[in-house]
């Protein structure tokens, strides 16, 4: 758990655009995951330069962000963890509801790498949203892709997208996706599936891919007051209130709609299976495909 060099750099684009640190909460007692020098390098270039002597001193009494993060300028620093074995601030076991004490105190939650290894997932993000007060925010680095065995859980653009949103008082700013191939690694911003009405997915990719997530909470409602739904499959309901409507949506002349009732009703299909799984790839290098990703590095 903790920041990398990418992790770090979203931090600090979301500080420059005029996030405050005030009071931060790590989930996990995150390290810093890269050398001096190149905490110094990218520190520098979002900040004032800073010497060797004093990015050394970041990696002192265990590499813990803390120091970082005090140095961008939060108040404080506060660390969950259901084990006091890194000396986290706060003793508290995820998989478990928050006290409302600790209910909208925070102006920043990291979790750089937590959530994936909690069992009870959606009590654990509902803590970790909870927590945020009007106008704070939520940082989210998370395995996405070819992890497997990282941690319980991969997550995908549609879970978060659904999660950090308005019905949960919830604006995602930024979702950005890191192909991290050993030399160059590529950065993307990542669409949503609600707006561009398909599932935004990655095939073939070989490399595993994390997922960096900036939310805002925009006011304060209850979390999962209605239970996010695949938004695929909700726009499809609110369009038609069965197969047989949606059948007579499709039965129209045209060619394309006589295809889509036919991948509807033979979706199982070997044939029908191999074609949704080229149309996903999107004879695209990497798999990344234009339609759902744009490259920014």
């Amino acid at each position: 758990m903790g920041l990398d060099m990418h992790g770090l750099r979203f931090v600090l684009e979301a500080r420059k655009q005029g996030m405050s640190l005030g009071k931060t909460a790590t989930l996990g007692r995150q390290t810093l995951a890269m050398s001096a020098r190149d905490a110094s390098r990218l520190l520098s270039e979002f900040d004032k330069p800073i010497s060797m002597n004093l990015a050394h001193t970041f990696f002192e009494n265990g590499s813990f962000v803390d120091t970082v993060i005090r140095y961008l300028g939060a108040k404080s620093v506060t660390s969950f963890d259901a084990s006091d074995y890194e000396g986290a601030a706060v003793i508290h076991d995820m998989n478990l509801p928050i006290p409302e004490e600790l209910h909208e105190r925070f102006d920043l939650v990291i979790d750089g790498g937590t959530l994936e290894h909690i069992f009870n997932f959606p009590t654990a993000i509902k803590n970790a949203l909870s927590m945020v007060r009007e106008g704070g925010r939520f940082i989210m680095l998370t395995p996405t892709n070819n992890a497997m065995g990282h941690g319980f859980y991969q997550f995908s653009p549609e879970l978060l997208y659904r999660v950090c949103h308005p019905d949960n008082g919830y604006r995602v700013e930024r979702m950005q996706i890191l192909d991290s191939r050993l030399f160059r690694p590529r950065v993307y911003e990542v669409a949503d599936p609600a707006d561009i009405r398909d599932r935004v997915m990655v095939t073939e990719a070989r490399r595993p891919a994390i997922l960096l997530v900036q939310a805002v909470r925009t006011e304060l409602k209850p979390i999962f007051a209605n239970t996010p739904q695949q938004s695929d499959y909700s726009l499809r309901w609110e369009d038609h209130a069965a197969d047989s409507a949606a059948a007579k949506v499709y039965s129209g002349s045209s060619i394309g709609q006589s295809l889509a009732l036919f991948l509807r009703r033979h979706i199982h299909h070997p044939l029908v299976q191999q074609l949704l799984w080229l149309r996903y790839k999107g004879f695209y290098p990497g798999s990344y495909s234009p339609r759902y990703f744009k490259r920014i590095r």
